[in-house]
């Protein structure tokens, strides 16, 4: 279950660990199909998308209903699944059966988890610097031109500098 106006991590992988993002042009399939899907009652605060799973964290309109949000998380992943299908002629399972939903309670916790995001490409050896990774909101925050993600409401919620030499320093963290 989530609840209204709370922010929530998302994330899934492919099922059996296998790649869910085979071609370049599959990523923005994939967020084309995440506009269309959260946008009407959710917040996209960040976002990563990896080879194998996914990462979102969200936050929820005042007027977010679980139930109507879940059928479309279902039916976005399985429209997903049908297109990867076809492009790569196999049948079965895409993704693991459940996408995973975790509340962040306090701000530390989604602050945490927002670096954390964004800190997946490089920790998985895949770029040497966080904004060369092309598959994530990191960007957005970075040149302050948002695409998918509500970057204003991410900046308060999370108290993230608009400067961008003091976003990436901060966005690196303890690394």
């Amino acid at each position: 279950m989530m609840l209204a106006d709370t922010t929530y991590h998302m994330f899934n992988r492919g099922n059996q660990r296998q790649q869910i993002f085979l071609r370049d042009q599959n990523y923005n399939y994939f967020l084309e199909k995440v506009k269309a899907t959260f946008l009407s009652d959710t917040d996209v605060l960040a976002y990563c998308l990896m080879p194998n799973h996914f990462h979102f964290m969200i936050h929820t309109a005042l007027n977010f209903d679980y139930k109507s949000f879940s059928k479309r998380l279902g039916k976005m992943l399985s429209s997903y699944t049908r297109g990867i299908q076809n492009q790569e002629k196999f049948v079965g399972s895409l993704f693991q059966q459940n996408t995973r939903k975790k509340q962040l309670p306090t701000q530390a916790d989604a602050l945490n988890c927002f670096r954390y995001i964004h800190r997946n490409p490089l920790k998985a050896n895949l770029v040497e610097e966080l904004s060369m990774w092309r598959h994530s909101s990191f960007n957005e925050y970075l040149n302050s031109a948002p695409i998918i993600c509500n970057v204003n409401l991410g900046r308060q919620l999370l108290d993230i500098p608009k400067n961008p030499s003091l976003f990436y320093e901060q966005s690196l963290g303890n690394i």
